[in-house]
């Protein structure tokens, strides 16, 4: 389904009004990227009520963040597929970093041109944080199991020490017998 963003009427699209119920950060802009849409959780994410952000550049909303993300890489979306995929951190005013990873694809109208662009956040942290805690429990099996290998080596050791101790006591009590 295409949507006309300039015939977007927000208070009555039944559409736009699922979208709103969607817990991911969902932007409709237009080239040059005037803001046309924007669901609630990016307003709430944004602090800002639809009415702010609507007509406002979409390149004006991005945070500045590690490894950046600028209008040249979304006109460059026309030339590598129509899709952006970009994930950053930010800190959050509180102190906490948090990730987003962004989808960024571009609608074309019937004449190839580019119609307008639709971005797609999701917050990542909790995903980042149970790979980080997974990773770690990897790391903390590996070294018990490292710990184990050499434990059991030395009880081979040991009874291989033993086995030749019994030998001995086995030959002592041979001699002693004949």
């Amino acid at each position: 389904m295409k949507i006309d963003v300039e015939q977007i009427d927000l208070q009555s699209n039944e559409m736009l009004s699922v979208l709103d119920e969607i817990p991911l950060l969902i932007c409709i802009f237009v080239p040059g990227g005037q803001v046309k849409y924007v669901n609630v959780p990016y307003c709430d994410f944004f602090d800002c009520d639809r009415s702010d952000l609507i007509g406002a550049s979409f390149f004006d909303l991005i945070p500045e963040f590690d490894g950046g993300l600028d209008e040249q890489d979304v006109r460059e979306i026309k030339h590598n597929g129509g899709q952006l995929v970009h994930e950053h951190s930010f800190t959050t005013e509180d102190g906490n970093e948090r990730y987003q990873r962004w989808t960024i694809k571009l609608q074309r109208d019937s004449n190839a041109e580019v119609q307008y662009y639709y971005a797609i956040g999701e917050d990542t942290t909790e995903k980042r944080e149970l790979e980080k805690d997974l990773e770690n429990k990897e790391q903390e099996y590996e070294a018990a199991n490292q710990q184990l290998d050499a434990q059991n080596q030395q009880l081979e050791a040991q009874n291989q020490q033993l086995d030749a101790y019994v030998q001995q006591l086995e030959a002592q009590e041979q001699q002693l017998r004949a």
